[in-house]
């Protein structure tokens, strides 16, 4: 079943809680490159490198191809992009929580919603509203309640 399948039932499901989606997992990756290696016995193989937004690089397990005749580059690169996606999606589930975690079990917007409320900024207009959800969810607001 594929990630988009997989979203689609979530979705349909009406599955509302905290989670990483598929549009936060394809956003988190600002980098992919593809690296070769021909073994001695001509055996080619394909890792992918993913770099997240915070600069850190996931590989997963390479493809190979047996034969060299067999080898095809596009296959071969997709392969390789899908292990290194399949070694992804925990760490960020792990990301995910560790932050409900920190922040008492509440989600960012939840969060996000009570900073608002306590803080006077309520009545702003959205523009500013916005912004400052901006600056809260890149850290900037730390105000969090357990």
């Amino acid at each position: 079943m594929s990630d988009k399948d997989i979203e689609q039932q979530i979705k349909s499901k009406g599955l509302t809680a905290a989670r990483v989606t598929l549009d936060d997992f394809k956003e988190n990756i600002v980098n992919t490159e593809i690296v070769k290696h021909v073994s001695v016995s001509g055996q080619v193989l394909r890792w992918a490198v993913l770099t997240t937004k915070n600069g850190f690089a996931v590989t997963g397990r390479p493809s190979c191809s047996a034969s060299s005749e067999n080898d095809d580059a596009e296959i071969g690169e997709q392969i390789a992009i899908e292990n290194a996606e399949n070694e992804l999606w925990p760490l960020m589930g792990y990301a995910l929580k560790q932050r409900l975690h920190d922040s008492g079990g509440h989600t960012e917007e939840e969060n996000f919603e009570h900073f608002l409320s306590y803080s006077g900024f309520h009545s702003e207009s959205d523009e500013v509203i916005e912004k400052l959800r901006k600056a809260f969810s890149d850290g900037g607001y730390a105000l969090q309640w357990k």
